[in-house]
């Protein structure tokens, strides 16, 4: 019953023009609920410094084979066009075209997004990052 009442209090409230501040707590408030996982907490170590992704260690080939794909996403062309590409739009967006604060905040995003691949692509390809002690 009690869940019921969440449930058509969340689609309510999903329906109204909400403050951009609001909007953000009910979100956070129905992921936290779910249980869904910060991307912080994907990609972490583990207290002897070994690769920890989704809860589970990695294996010293995995990690071997993780750093070579994240060195070789850190030189692609194409991915580096791209974020150039979305961080152009974004600005473009949120700079030049933006009518609302929801709208500079979505542009920031994007290029929040763009700084988080790089930094996760950089841990992964540096080697002090990935113990790799044989388990």
């Amino acid at each position: 019953m009690m869940n019921r009442l969440l449930l058509n209090l969340i689609k309510y409230l999903s329906r109204k023009n909400l403050s951009l501040e609001d909007s953000l707590a009910l979100s956070n408030l129905v992921l936290d609920k779910i249980g869904a996982i910060p991307f912080s907490d994907i990609i972490t170590y583990d207290e002897e410094g070994r690769l920890v992704v989704g809860g589970k260690t990695i294996t010293v080939e995995q990690a071997k084979i993780l750093k070579e794909a994240a060195n070789s996403a850190l030189r692609n062309k194409a991915l580096e066009l791209v974020q150039e590409h979305t961080a152009f739009a974004a600005v473009a967006m949120g700079v030049h075209k933006a009518e609302s604060p929801a709208q500079m905040f979505f542009a920031r995003a994007g290029l929040w997004l763009i700084a988080q691949e790089k930094k996760a692509l950089s841990d992964l390809a540096q080697d002090k990052n990935i113990n790799l002690v044989e388990r």
